[in-house]
């Protein structure tokens, strides 16, 4: 079963306030991640948010208690430039922690501000602030922090990179600068970009060497130290930055992709602190959006996400030349972020959105069911902005608020599994998509195939398919409303693809003017269809088609109004084409009645069986003769309920049940009684036709009981009802047969069903070929019986066995002792009962004796075979013959199965030569045990 997401109703985490200088070119808020980190271990991302608010204060929120863990004031025309960063950092084996919160603003000239809280052993808290002017033109998009640097009393480096492309490096607690880069160095690679060009940062991210050589350079640690010319022996814990800028010339903006290494403030390094390892050009779109969420970068898989016009795109950092790896097809989204490598959460302005980009295909889908906290909220769209993969939980901005919705994955596989996303999630949930920006193929034959895939997808809901079917539905109903038989089954012929027989003018009722063309004329007869000779050959179309043919075929009545002892399922059309076409073609199934019933079933609990039960029956009712019975056994799929309610019917039918006054309704009934009243009252010798029919009917039943019971024909239709209902019942499930078997059969049927299994273990001849030997001797050149009849009846047998249970004969026994009321009746039953113990003890008994016998006769000739294999394969020759050993009938002594040596060998080149005998007699007594008395032939 296909696995899916399930996304739960989205609520608000918080209220932010509102800023009163609110800049009219941007988002009046800043989300930034807050990172824990302790002595000695790399940094680690918290379930907390770090969210700026112009003019306001910067706040940390915690995400799963949904509160406000602190808060540090700005001034009143502070404006945020970035997400701010915040630090918790804990000293090894110490209680001491120590939060370190940095953010950039404008106000309006730029400088950045540290806020510091250390928490002491004793629950007291110290706050500091540093703030530092930023000597530099442009903006600040972007700060991070480092690894654990050791040097001076500094803990940790804080990085701030510009607009234009500059890196700055400050100490971490007094905010000191230590090294400025200028942004030069990442032109110096980008031959296409002209010096005059603008550069512009678009995103930037920070993350460790371990994770920039597993997701960009394939784990490759050499080529990635040689690149970064660094004296670190472990260069795992090597601080990058990840870049992607964009070079506007001349009307024209080219991407590129750039990966720094940060070089610690103890090494001294010729190229500078920061060292240009790589950089690509990323192909670029003109319909690409622009804005701070536009951008999604995972560096462990190497992958960027791309919002574009109408389109999500992902590219493929991971290779030499940067291509497009995926593009999902949707329109509306206004913001995403990414949830795993095969799945991304897409908010439109009412939905939220699962999808899978690798195979075009919708996971889960929401409705946005929130209420703005103000009246202009709902004019600014939902911006996503953080995710949580081990609480699946998704942050967004709606307006002034933050919101929360929580994301259950599938937990039918393990958390590897449901990472990388499965073709079997994606089936029947695809996204129909429309690209006419592709290029037209010359080829007209690909280009015919591709319009007919495009146009004429089956099973489609949407477009012209819809309307027509509906009105195909409408007009069916209406012939069929108007009993217009002939035109509803000549529809239903041309929807199946089946071609229907030409008539005649005479079937037409267009010479003659007798009494029965007259009937005909009123009862016009039905057009005859040409059916496949065999179910492949019939052609594929609509199911929607056959689930119409089912309801209007069938008819399911309530419980209320079904009499006791009447099936609640009937057949509405019995003589129609369309009922011999669903059996035929196998289309008559369980699961097709429930979807094709599947609003007047609903009060129904167990379906399966009910319909499993029912529907024999009713094709017995229609066909007293079996042949359709035959056919739906013969032709479809089915369970355990329906082959064992097959199996009673014809039982039934053939008088094999020992109470035959307990048959089913509306069955045959062979009743030995003419009717007695004259077909004219006013002659009383007329006999009654109707009636002499009825008479010869029951005779040929009862002789065709009667022939199976006695001679055994399998050529009857009940007879061959009956063996590939065996045939099929041995493939289903052992516990699901005896389960109907103790709900539907009662004890007389089932001993019934065992006493027919035995007839025909009798009539196989496995009962005489074994018991009588002086048959065995006459017909000694006969073949024996094929291993599978007995496999299956024996299974079979077991299954009634299981399903009256130990029990089940004792009490029977016991019931019709008592019931008889005779002290000499309840002897013969526990001297019957003392009987059947002993035999079935004697039987044990002589199954352990012949286990004994032949336990170790079969043991060896296993190992003969095995060894015989082994050679075989190892003497096959090149033009696939194999040689063929001579073995001996007679049983070694010891029953030790060796492996045989081979009169041939292969040389080198392989060559097939013959082995001399003294490298067989060497080879022979290699084998001979120490001290052994064995005699060596060759």
């Amino acid at each position: 079963m296909a696995a899916t997401y399930n996304i739960q109703k989205p609520y608000v985490l918080t209220t932010l306030p509102r800023p009163l200088n609110r800049d009219s070119n941007g988002s009046a808020y800043a989300v930034g991640d807050v990172w824990g980190q302790q002595q000695g271990s790399k940094k680690r991302k918290r379930p907390e948010l770090a969210v700026g608010i112009d003019g306001e204060a910067v706040n940390l929120y915690d995400v799963p208690s949904q509160r406000l863990i602190t808060s540090y004031p700005v001034s009143p025309q502070s404006v945020f430039t970035c997400p701010p960063c915040s630090t918790r950092w804990r000293v090894a084996k110490s209680r001491d922690a120590a939060r370190y919160t940095y953010i950039s603003t404008r106000d309006p000239k730029a400088k950045i501000s540290l806020f510091k809280d250390v928490l002491g052993a004793s629950g007291d808290t110290t706050s500091t602030i540093v703030s530092k002017q930023v000597d530099h033109a442009q903006k600040l998009v972007h700060l991070s922090t480092t690894s654990t640097s050791g040097v001076d009393d500094a803990k940790f480096d804080l990085l701030a990179v510009a607009d234009d492309g500059s890196v700055m490096c400050y100490q971490g607690e007094d905010l000191r600068k230590r090294w400025e880069t200028s942004p030069e160095i990442l032109r110096q690679d980008l031959a296409s970009v002209n010096k005059g060009s603008r550069l512009q940062v678009e995103l930037v991210q920070a993350a460790l060497a371990s994770d920039v050589i597993a997701g960009f350079f394939g784990g490759k640690e050499d080529a990635f130290s040689s690149l970064l010319r660094s004296k670190q022996e472990d260069i795992s814990t090597q601080d990058m930055l990840v870049l992607i800028t964009k070079a506007t010339a001349n009307g024209q903006a080219t991407r590129h992709l750039h990966i720094l290494g940060v070089v610690s403030s103890s090494e001294q390094v010729a190229g500078g602190r920061l060292v240009q390892i790589h950089t690509a050009p990323i192909p670029s779109s003109a319909g690409a959006a622009d804005g701070p969420g536009n951008l999604r970068l995972d560096i462990s898989t190497g992958s960027l996400m791309e919002l574009q016009e109408g389109s999500l795109v992902t590219y493929d950092l991971s290779k030499s030349m940067i291509k497009v790896e995926c593009a999902l097809e949707v329109s509306d989204i206004q913001s995403f972020i990414r949830l795993s490598k095969s799945s991304v959460l897409a908010a439109k302005s009412e939905t939220l959105d699962v999808y899978n980009p690798v195979y075009q295909s919708l996971q889960a889908s929401a409705p946005l069911d929130l209420e703005p906290a103000s009246k202009d909220a709902t004019a600014s769209p939902i911006s996503l902005v953080a995710y949580f993969a081990r609480l699946e939980i998704a942050v967004a901005m709606y307006g002034a608020s933050l919101v929360a919705v929580q994301l259950e994955a599938p937990r039918t596989r393990g958390k590897k599994r449901r990472s990388e996303g499965l073709l079997i999630d994606s089936i029947g949930r695809g996204i129909s998509q429309f690209r006419d920006h592709k290029r037209a193929r010359p080829d007209a034959e690909t280009a015919s195939v591709s319009t007919s895939f495009s146009s004429n997808l089956p099973g489609s809901v949407s477009g012209k398919y819809w309307s027509d079917f509906t009105a195909d539905v409408q007009r069916a109903d209406e012939l069929l409303a108007a009993n217009d038989l002939v035109k509803f089954e000549e529809l239903l012929a041309g929807k199946f693809g089946i071609e229907l027989k030409p008539v005649s003018s005479a079937a037409n009722g267009t010479s003659g003017c007798g009494k029965d063309e007259e009937v005909d004329q009123e009862q016009p007869k039905l057009p005859e269809w040409i059916l496949p000779a065999s179910r492949s050959e019939y052609r594929y179309f609509d199911r929607r088609w056959v689930l119409f043919a089912i309801s209007r075929v069938f008819t399911l009545a309530d419980a209320e109004e079904v009499a006791s002892g009447e099936t609640r399922l009937s057949c509405r059309l019995p003589q129609s084409n369309v009922l011999t076409m669903l059996i035929d073609a196998g289309h008559l199934t369980v699961s097709n009645l429930k979807s094709a019933f599947k609003d007047e079933a609903r009060g129904i609990e167990d379906k399966d069986f009910v319909f499993g039960e029912e529907l024999p029956q009713v094709l017995v009712q229609v066909d007293p003769v079996f042949e359709l019975l035959l056919s739906y056994l013969s032709s479809t799929k089915l369970g355990a309920a329906e082959l064992l309610t097959s199996v009673r019917l014809i039982m039934r039918s053939l008088e094999l049940v020992q109470d035959p006054a307990k048959i089913a309704p509306k069955l045959l009934a062979f009743d030995s009684q003419v009717s007695e009243v004259p077909a004219n009252p006013e002659d009383p010798t007329s006999v009654d036709q109707n009636a002499i029919g009825r008479e010869l009917d029951c005779a040929v039943q009862e002789l065709e009981a009667a022939e199976y019971f006695h001679l055994g024909d399998q050529s009857l239709i009940r007879g061959r009802g009956l063996s590939v209902a065996f045939g099929k019942l041995a493939s289903c499930p052992r516990v699901s047969t005896i389960r109907v078997l103790r709900r539907s059969y009662k004890p007389e049927e089932i001993l019934s069903l065992i006493y027919v299994l035995r007839m025909e273990l009798v009539k196989d001849g496995w009962t005489t070929r074994y018991l009588d030997t002086t048959q065995l001797d006459k017909d000694d050149e006969l073949d024996a019986p094929p291993d599978g009849s007995i496999s299956l009846l024996s299974d079979l047998l077991c299954r009634c066995i299981d399903a009256v249970g130990p029990g089940g004969w004792l009490i029977n026994d016991a019931i019709v002792a008592a019931g008889a009321g005779d002290h000499m009746d309840s002897a013969d039953f526990l001297a019957s009962l003392k009987l059947e113990v002993s035999a079935a003890l004697e039987g044990v008994q002589e199954a352990v004796f012949l286990r004994g016998i032949v336990s170790e006769a079969v043991r060896y000739g296993h190992g003969v075979q095995k060894a015989e294999a082994e050679m075989g394969q190892k003497l096959r020759r090149g033009d696939g013959t194999t040689l063929v050993l001579q073995t001996s009938a007679m049983l070694p002594l010891g029953l030790k199965a060796k492996e045989r040596i081979s009169t041939e060998k292969i040389v080198s080149g392989g060559e097939v030569a013959r082995r001399r005998k003294r490298e067989v007699g060497h080879l022979l007594s290699q084998r001979v045990g120490a001290y052994s008395l064995e005699r060596i032939s060759i």
